[in-house]
């Protein structure tokens, strides 16, 4: 297994650091509440 996206994401999450964090916070939550909902 080969992470190519990391290489990609690991770029953007050093231009944008906060706004990277709090996009996949918030994805997290998202995928948890689904995960509860079920």
């Amino acid at each position: 297994m080969r992470p190519v996206n990391w290489s990609a994401e690991e770029r953007y999450l050093k231009k944008t650091p906060l706004r990277a964090e709090l996009e996949i916070a918030s994805r997290c939550q998202k995928t948890q509440d689904a995960e509860q909902r079920v």
